[in-house]
């Protein structure tokens, strides 16, 4: 990132014409974007929080060439070339030759040096606008699938990762700084905390993510961090400590297709169970005995019968099988005995005597009756 000025009457000779010689054009980076930026190696670090913060002082050691972030941004200082410069000395600066070259304005931004130390004991929030992250996650490229079965992403991450979470809500006389100094060490894990917003509420979080592949080392030290924290939240000035962890990692040789394998290899083993039943009892194997070729089976599993089984109703009387209603059904109406014809006649000569006076009268009725019943 240099420039060379040819005096009036200069020349470049080239003596060697076996080698192309090619001049690298300057491409301006993106201020929001969070690879532009050096800001450690620690991997468990938010994407959001790679980016200066309000907060941070910002060093600009050789000439750069830098968009304008797409919305407006504030920083505590910024240094170019050795030189710490004040807002007045940075508007200058932007308005020369070499300002124009070096911050190129894409859209209307700005970018303002506003002096401002972080004075809460408990942190302070890198960006306080929504609309600087999705700006910044638009600049991340899509990376592959985590090699986890369940990838987390925490605050400020613009994309899944394989790790763990404890999310603590904090009491009013806690302390970020100290908090940070008794965050557990270990040489393949990262570990970041720092203050976040969820839902309008302060709370800080604590990431957990290794170096290189996933291992799980970081889900189990973010587990015994939060049952450490679990067990004395007073001593640490917490109120509560919420624990999210990624699970197992996926096999070295299919990470990318594992999970998807046993998904959708359980869905076509349920399909094929359903599909047979659905052959055998309502397709065309409806109509067929298979008694006699599960007999082996049967016998082999030493199962008398099958778990399930069509009704058959050929040569087999539906009376026969029924159960017997009157011990089956408690209705108050069914299980009556209706009267038989006798019980009929007896109560009709009986209502007929009290209305006559003679026994020939009775007799002529009863024969009367009788032929009734006949027909």
């Amino acid at each position: 990132m240099g420039e060379l000025e040819i005096q009036n009457g200069g020349y470049i000779e080239l003596f060697d014409t076996k080698q192309c010689v090619r001049v690298k054009e300057i491409v301006p980076k993106h201020w929001l974007d969070p690879e532009n930026w050096e800001s450690g190696d620690n991997v468990a670090v938010p994407d959001v929080e790679r980016v200066p913060c309000e907060h941070d002082d910002v060093v600009f050691q050789n000439t750069v060439a830098v968009y304008y972030p797409e919305v407006p941004v504030s920083v505590n200082s910024i240094e170019l070339n050795s030189v710490k410069l004040s807002q007045t000395q940075w508007q200058n600066f932007l308005q020369t030759d070499y300002g124009i070259e070096e911050f190129q304005m894409l859209v209307e931004s700005s970018i303002n040096i506003e002096p401002k130390v972080c004075a809460a004991k408990n942190g302070c929030n890198c960006h306080p606008s929504a609309e600087i992250e999705e700006w910044i996650c638009d600049h991340v490229p899509k990376k592959p699938s985590p090699g986890c079965f369940q990838p987390i992403r925490p605050v400020g991450f613009c994309q899944d990762i394989c790790g763990g979470i404890v999310t603590v809500e904090v009491a009013p006389t806690f302390s970020l700084e100290t908090f940070r100094q008794r965050l557990p060490r270990g040489d393949r894990v990262d570990i970041h905390a720092s203050k976040i917003a969820i839902k309008g509420r302060q709370k800080v979080q604590v990431v957990f993510a290794e170096k290189y592949t996933y291992t799980e080392r970081s889900q189990k030290q973010a587990e015994e961090f939060h049952a450490t924290l679990m067990k004395d939240l007073d001593k640490y000035k917490l109120k509560d400590a919420v624990l999210v962890s990624s699970g197992y990692s996926l096999p070295e040789e299919s990470k990318g297709t594992t999970a998807v394998v046993i998904v959708f290899g359980t869905l076509i083993g349920t399909v094929a169970v359903f599909f047979g039943l659905y052959v055998l009892y309502v397709g065309p194997l409806r109509d067929y005995d298979l008694r006699s070729r599960l007999s082996i089976t049967q016998q082999l599993l030493g199962q008398k019968t099958p778990f399930f089984r069509k009704f058959d109703n050929e040569g087999v009387s539906i009376a026969a099988s029924m159960v017997s209603l009157d011990k089956s059904f408690d209705n108050p109406m069914y299980g009556a005995t209706e009267p038989s014809t006798s019980d009929a006649i007896i109560e009709y000569v009986t209502a007929m005597e009290e209305r006559s006076q003679g026994k020939g009268y009775v007799a002529n009725v009863i024969a009367d009756v009788h032929d009734i019943d006949k027909d």
